[in-house]
């Protein structure tokens, strides 16, 4: 996180004017609890899960499991309708995939994607999955095939567009 942080704020900031204006003077907090791989905050009769499994959207990707409602609140790892964004190398398809295999082991009754997407139940997991795997088949097949990969991206895009119409598809300027 310390090694990303400027260059994430300075992306968002960048998106719009609005965006720079809302963070222009946006610092950087250092955290004041830290764990490695899981721990539980008791919220007053609410556990909330708060567990990393590894990277996929990013090296820092941690998930939240509401027990006692049975709501996951699986950050950028599952959402419904948008294509799963890879920024840098510390993305990861295979650590994508075994997140979402040991996700749909938890048994959620709904998922709260990001801020404004809709909430969905645990079948959009199995969706995200078999999107990653759809994804990584096809661009795979064209590895093979020798296909450039600026070529490849538009020809993926192209494709994911028809085969999935509701803003799953891919966008050349996010493939890598």
């Amino acid at each position: 996180m310390n090694k990303r942080v400027a260059a994430h704020l300075d992306a968002f900031r960048n998106m719009s004017a609005q965006n720079k204006d809302l963070l222009q003077d946006v610092k950087f907090r250092t955290p004041d609890i830290l764990f490695d791989r899981e721990m539980k905050l008791d919220l007053g009769g609410v556990t909330a899960r708060l567990f990393w499994l590894g990277a996929a959207h990013t090296k820092g990707d941690m998930l939240i499991f509401i027990e006692e409602d049975s709501v996951l609140l699986p950050g950028d790892i599952v959402e419904k309708n948008l294509f799963p964004i890879m920024p840098n190398e510390d993305s990861s398809v295979k650590g994508w995939l075994a997140i979402l295999d040991q996700l749909e082991t938890l048994k959620t009754a709904r998922n709260r994607p990001r801020s404004r997407a809709p909430v969905t139940d645990a079948s959009e997991i199995g969706k995200e999955r078999a999107y990653l795997l759809d994804l990584q088949a096809r661009a795979s097949e064209l590895k093979r095939q020798g296909v450039p990969m600026d070529d490849a991206g538009k020809q993926v895009a192209a494709e994911f567009h028809t085969k999935y119409p509701i803003g799953r598809a891919p966008s050349t300027s996010r493939m890598r």
